[in-house]
């Protein structure tokens, strides 16, 4: 059987249309006309970088409109101000959609990867996220740099399963960050509470958020993780 030929281009245009079909039919309009630009503008880097660092598993136009309602799902939930861990962003999600949405927030982009970094921060320069920093540490070396601050959001994708994703970033849910949960319409709050039991842990509290942006989405379910008592706006 012959395998599909992947895309080497990028519909920009096509890809902001389905965003802004997903957009419509989950009656939200969070994304401002300049906003939209410099998504654009973003794709456009990303399509440019594709071929020499397979920054996607492939430029299609559906998919690539996903990955930044994921962003603007999370983003849309950060607090005011925020300091914000994104692990692993690899071609930018979902930290740069996330970046060009909440412009009050600041970002540290953690990615091991040196050529990924640099990308990275050619992106950030170039679309002028001046609130953007990116870190190039493997994650589990970070926290005793010093340099991530004091960091209150978390996000990461495709880096680690949930359970190991849930697993490196304890250490700073118990120190008062929040840690967002991408999963599958299988996965359950039930689930990682039973998760975090099984760790001994007791005093963290699992929320299933109703992100009607994620509906066209494989990883549909969102979740939030924070310290018990101190649940924030979700």
């Amino acid at each position: 059987m012959v395998e599909p030929r992947r895309s080497r281009t990028l519909d920009v245009k096509r890809t902001l249309s389905f965003l802004a079909a997903a957009l419509e039919g989950a009656g939200v309009c969070p994304v401002a006309y300049g906003q939209l630009d410099m998504l654009a503008r973003f794709l456009a880097e990303l399509e440019r970088f594709q071929p020499h660092l397979r920054l996607v598993s492939e430029l299609n136009s559906e998919g690539i409109a996903l990955l930044l309602l994921e962003g603007l799902a999370v983003g849309n939930r950060l607090e005011t101000n925020a300091r914000v861990l994104d692990i692993g962003p690899g071609g930018g999600f979902p930290g740069i959609p996330m970046a060009i949405l909440r412009t009050d927030a600041s970002f540290v982009l953690v990615e091991r990867r040196r050529r990924i970094a640099t990308y990275l921060e050619h992106v950030a320069q170039t679309l002028g996220l001046k609130h953007v920093q990116v870190l190039c540490v493997e994650f589990e070396k970070a926290p005793s740099s010093g340099e991530l601050g004091h960091v209150q959001e978390i996000t990461a994708k495709a880096v680690w399963s949930w359970q190991e994703y849930v697993r490196n970033v304890l250490p700073l849910v118990e120190k008062g960050a929040r840690a967002w949960v991408f999963g599958t319409p299988c996965l359950s709050d039930e689930a990682i509470v039973k998760f975090l039991k099984s760790m001994g842990v007791g005093n963290v509290s699992v929320s299933s958020i109703d992100a009607r942006l994620l509906e066209a989405s494989p990883t549909r379910r969102l979740f939030a993780l924070s310290l018990s008592g101190t649940q924030k706006q979700g």
